[in-house]
């Protein structure tokens, strides 16, 4: 399923409708929210139609449902007005999938400064995530989507496209390192599979929500870590500097295999359990993962 072809003003008028009639929204006022995503936003909550061929808004609200038991401050689905939390409507002729989610105030993390203190909150968040989700079963649990950075090399074949000559050669090599990681000694379970500085809200140091469970799947925890070490190098007046990456698992993997806690520490993000293929496809030796703050060209991924 993909998102259908229309005039963006004929899906905001369907989806206004659909709105009004499950929902008992007003009408006036619904707005698109930003993203590549049907998401709209109403008096009474925001509205996502998911119309991707990979979707699972069933997972979804599984995921959000624990973790919102767990204390945690993600999106809860609001009810239509049949009792429903997830409904089936038409859109352009096709249907698709419909939620109502309750809106969360604050701002995206991107758009504020990155202080040590909001770094480790953040980092602690991805970690009561893991660990509220240790166990977790669904019969979508091992899907996989285009976006899950353990099957990033599937993207390799599109080098070709990239224009710039300096980064092709960038995206050749950053493949290679990828390539060249073994993943299979890290801890694994459910992750958000997107938490960036987008779908994390923030209030001051205070963090107010967790958004956008769309890319949720199985794999390393260590994904989602890395994951936001990158946002945390490009958010807030600090952003690129050493410093600013306060993100660091500071324990190994417990006997259960859950992930340690995640707390403050500038400039590192790592202590997942980690391998580097030796020479003849073999181990060379268990590690900390450690991301370099900068991209060197000239130097092997420092990975032990």
């Amino acid at each position: 399923m993909s998102e259908p072809v229309v005039h963006a003003d004929t899906l905001l008028e369907q989806a206004a409708t659909i709105a009004a009639k499950e929902w008992g929204a007003s009408q006036a006022g619904v707005c698109r929210l930003p993203g590549e995503n049907l998401n709209y936003q109403c008096d009474v909550g925001v509205l996502k139609l998911s119309v991707e061929a990979d979707c699972d808004p069933a997972l979804e609200e599984a995921v959000q449902n624990i973790l919102a038991k767990a204390g945690l401050p993600v999106p809860q689905s609001i009810p239509s007005r049949s009792g429903e939390a997830l409904l089936s409507v038409e859109l352009e002729g096709v249907q698709c999938p419909a939620r109502m989610l309750r809106q969360l105030p604050g701002v995206q993390w991107r758009n504020e400064a990155s202080s040590p203190e909001l770094l480790g909150r953040i980092g602690g968040l991805v970690a009561q995530v893991h660990q509220a989700l240790e166990g977790f079963d669904h019969p979508g649990f091992d899907r996989t989507h285009q976006w899950s950075l353990e099957r990033a090399g599937i993207h390799r074949k599109s080098i070709p496209f990239i224009h710039d000559a300096h980064f092709r050669r960038a995206a050749e090599r950053a493949f290679l390192l990828h390539a060249a990681i073994d993943l299979t000694g890290c801890a694994r379970g459910m992750l958000h599979g997107d938490a960036n500085d987008e779908n994390i809200l923030v209030d001051g140091d205070r963090i107010t929500a967790l958004l956008d469970f769309g890319d949720c799947l199985e794999g390393p925890l260590v994904a989602d870590l890395a994951g936001l070490r990158v946002a945390a190098r490009r958010s807030g007046p600090c952003a690129g500097r050493r410093h600013c990456c306060g993100l660091r698992r500071d324990s190994t993997v417990g006997p259960s295999g859950t992930a340690g806690a995640v707390s403050a520490h500038p400039g590192e993000i790592g202590g997942q359990r980690m391998h580097r293929r030796g020479a003849g496809g073999g181990r060379s030796g268990s590690c900390d993962l450690v991301f370099a703050p900068q991209f060197d060209a000239g130097r092997a991924p420092d990975v032990c």
